[in-house]
């Protein structure tokens, strides 16, 4: 009681300063709402992320965090190329890259196949148990023959060496006894070498290593192999990454997916036969956000617009109830000024909060308006009926 009773003070007190200047009074709150406004529009955010609503000292959402920056194509832009054929999507995909490359908006990172670059230095951690061993073996089988070479690299030695691996092939299938299960010898890194020197005899020709072809296991890699497929293979993802400076930014991330969406309908008359469409975490986050805005503004308009035809319809009259709506949305204007300054941005839940205030913020409009007209009909004046 005894805080009500101050509050209470302090607001006639309030009224009665008020009431002195009306003109300055009225003039102030309009200045300080045109500013609040102007402070929202260029400073007020949008936080797309769903994870951006959740509590941040979370242990999952901590987690993500660490997840995301190990695999950055938790973030990324994906667009779905679905053709009749792996060649067409796989032609469409390298299009679709090249045209995003010459985009305006600069993307750190397009691809739809996995870049070897990044595999540098660790190839072996990524191969089985088996394959390990396999690569062992056939080190130990032909360690002679490159050290040999290694001390005297010349096209000789190398000859030499090879006719001498033949050589030991040769005489281990002839006493063969059948109890090993001896593959065919492979002769591809003898016929790419022979092929090297014929080209090079007649023409200079670009230089294709052949000792790819000695540490050769099991079939070879299907065409496929290394692009972003899904499990069937009838889908080809190309993963694009959305600028740095941009993650988290309503704005930054609506343009780099423009850009996306711009680039795959412009594709569409060139590649009739391919559907493509775009998706990732991003475009969803953002879509989201700009469903959420759109329908925001939609709710505002319109809980204003059936707030008014309601207490008008109540009050039966025109001019105290839309003045009391004006001192609303002057409130309002506030409070986005305050929301700005303190917090700095919205999200997908708080940006519906303005339709809401109007209709519970209406409430105290129309308690003052009651009591204040009871006071009016118990004989006070203006100034006493305020208070």
């Amino acid at each position: 009681m005894i805080a009500i009773s101050r509050t209470g003070r302090l607001l006639r007190r309030l009224v009665r300063v008020s009431c002195r200047r009306p003109w300055v009074t009225v003039g102030l709150s309009l200045i300080v709402a045109v500013a609040s406004v102007a402070l929202t529009v260029h400073g007020l955010t949008f936080k797309t992320s769903g994870r951006d609503v959740l509590p941040q000292n979370a242990g999952y959402v901590r987690n993500y965090v660490e997840y995301a920056k190990d695999f950055g194509e938790l973030e990324d832009i994906v667009v779905v190329v679905e053709a009749r054929t792996f060649e067409a999507a796989k032609a469409y995909a390298s299009r679709l890259v090249g045209e995003l490359r010459a985009s305006p908006v600069k993307f750190p990172r397009a691809s739809y196949r996995i870049d070897p670059k990044r595999f540098e230095g660790r190839q072996l951690l990524y191969l089985s148990t088996d394959t390990l061993r396999e690569i062992q073996d056939k080190i130990f089988d032909h360690q002679e023959f490159m050290e040999h070479f290694a001390a005297d690299p010349s096209l000789a030695q190398l000859l030499e060496g090879v006719n001498t691996q033949f050589a030991q092939a040769f005489m281990n299938n002839v006493f063969d006894l059948g109890l090993d299960d001896k593959s065919p010898a492979d002769t591809r890194f003898l016929q790419m070498l022979l092929e090297q020197i014929d080209q090079r005899l007649d023409r200079p020709t670009p230089y294709r290593s052949p000792w790819g072809t000695l540490f050769t296991f099991g079939k070879d890699a299907e065409a496929d192999a290394g692009y972003f497929l899904s499990d069937d293979k009838s889908l080809l993802f190309v993963l694009v990454e959305t600028p740095k400076g941009d993650k988290g930014s309503f704005m930054g991330d609506q343009a780099a997916i423009q850009a996306v969406r711009d680039a795959v309908e412009r594709l569409r008359e060139v590649f009739p036969n391919v559907q493509a469409g775009v998706t990732g975490a991003p475009v969803l986050s953002n879509d989201e956000m700009t469903a959420a805005f759109e329908d925001s503004k939609v709710a505002t308009v319109l809980s204003f617009a059936l707030t008014l035809g309601l207490i008008w319809l109540c009050f039966l009259r025109v001019k105290k109830p839309t003045l009391m709506l004006v001192v609303l949305a002057v409130s309002i204007a506030w409070s986005m000024g305050v929301v700005t300054l303190f917090v700095g941005h919205l999200t997908i839940f708080s940006v519906m909060f303005i339709s809401i205030v109007v209709g519970v913020g209406i409430d105290y409009g129309i308690y003052f308006l009651f009591r204040y007209e009871e006071e009016i009909f118990l004989g006070r004046n203006l100034r006493e009926a305020l208070e």
